[in-house]
This record gives structure tokens, C-alpha cells and sequence, in this order.
């Protein structure tokens, strides 16, 4: 069988009301671990919906602070 990525549809998949919040520390962490290491030259990346209803729901300016590129999938 082969892997067809992450479904984010499949059960007991649950969103929370936190997860924006969360995912914009895990940037943090990703990019302030980088650095200590000595590595800022790895970079933070994300890919994003395209669906503009969709990308309303994410704090983009505070991910912004965080990541190197999004990718607009």
C-alpha cells in the first residue's frame, strides 16, 4: 500500500479553537531552535490553503513573524 499524505478529513481528526495559537508557537520554537543551534539558514516553512475563506481562520501576520515562505497550495 502506498502513503497518500495527511487527511486531515480521517476520523477522530479533531480541530480546537487553539490550534492556530499553537501551530504559531511551534513556528516559534522551529525558528528560535534553529538559531540557538547555529543553524538560521534552515528555513520555517508552511504550506497553505488558497481557498481565502479558508486562509481567513489563520493568523497570517503573526505566522509571518516566524516563517521563511508559505506555499500556496
Amino acid at each position: 500500500p502506498s502513503w497518500n499524505g495527511v487527511n486531515f478529513g480521517a476520523p477522530g481528526n479533531i480541530a480546537r479553537p487553539q490550534d492556530a495559537a499553537n501551530f504559531v508557537e511551534l513556528l516559534k520554537l522551529l525558528r528560535t531552535t534553529f538559531n540557538q543551534i547555529g543553524r538560521p539558514e534552515w528555513k520555517v516553512t508552511a504550506a497553505v490553503t488558497a481557498d481565502p475563506a479558508k486562509m481567513s481562520g489563520l493568523p497570517v501576520a503573526q505566522m509571518n513573524q516566524w516563517l521563511d515562505e508559505f506555499r500556496i497550495m
